[in-house]
């Protein structure tokens, strides 16, 4: 949308408002998800999926997502916006500490892969397209 935000942005920032009002304690980024399902699918092309077999599985948004996550945590959330941190004069009590994963980001970067291609994307055969 030649340089401004476009409506699923300006969903977002809806979203932002109301997540800050139910859970102010916490901080909140913003990651810029470009290109994102673009990286997916050549992810998944790589793989020996065709694209015409993943349409309406939803894998190709998994993979996405998982890529968007992967990224903002191996950069540690640098280059995030953060669009809200808390502040002592919230005066809102900190939110239950939670026990920590069991399993390495990794190995659950590798479970919803799994996951994602049993629930659905099939794998493309490799040969030629049906006319």
């Amino acid at each position: 949308t030649q340089g401004e935000e476009g409506q699923q942005a300006n969903c977002t920032r809806i979203l932002i408002t109301e997540l800050v009002k139910t859970c102010p304690h916490c901080k909140i980024f913003l990651w810029d998800e470009r290109f994102s399902s673009s990286v997916a699918k050549e992810k998944l092309k790589e793989m020996g999926y065709h694209e015409r077999d993943l349409k309406g599985t939803g894998m190709i948004d998994v993979v996405a997502a998982i890529g968007i996550l992967s990224e903002f945590f191996d950069k540690n959330g640098e280059g995030a916006e953060v669009v809200h941190e808390p502040s002592e004069s919230d005066n809102v009590p900190e939110p239950p500490k939670r026990t920590m994963p069991t399993q390495s980001f990794k190995e659950w970067q590798k479970e919803m892969m799994e996951q994602a291609a049993a629930s659905g994307g099939k794998k493309g055969k490799k040969g030629k397209k049906k006319r």
